[in-house]
């Protein structure tokens, strides 16, 4: 009569296939998803940026007051604190740090995600990989 089920080998290799595959896919699963929050970060930025550029077609000039845009100084998810500076010449910093307690905390690469706007004109950083672009 035959019997029914798996065999200790069949069980041991499955258990050491399952363990090779969290061994490599893991670390790789974690790098893509503090990727892909850096998009929290970017799309703040771009928010506060779009504010900017309202208030300066109606006013003439940026805003030092972050309120008076009408944005939060959080992003979206709540990973990221934002901070206005209006000390660039003609123009405006704004730069995303993941605030404490979040996962991005961890982003050695991104810890700072900044957009800075001169006459206009957008400069992302600190590279474009923290732009996902």
């Amino acid at each position: 009569m035959p019997r029914s089920g798996f065999t200790l080998i069949e069980l041991a290799i499955v258990l050491v296939v399952t363990g090779l595959l969290v061994t490599f896919a893991w670390p790789a699963m974690e790098t893509r998803l503090t990727a892909s929050r850096r998009a929290d970060a970017t799309l703040a930025l771009e928010r506060v940026q779009l504010a900017q550029e309202r208030h300066r077609a109606l006013h003439g000039l940026y805003s030092a007051d972050a309120s008076a845009l009408g944005v939060s100084l959080r992003s979206p998810e709540g990973l990221y604190a934002l901070s206005l500076d209006t000390g660039v010449p003609d123009g405006y910093a704004v730069v995303a740090r993941p605030i404490d307690g979040s996962p991005q905390q961890a982003d050695a690469e991104c810890a700072e995600i900044t957009l800075q706007v001169v006459q206009g004109f957008a400069t992302p950083g600190p590279s474009r990989r923290c732009w996902n672009r």
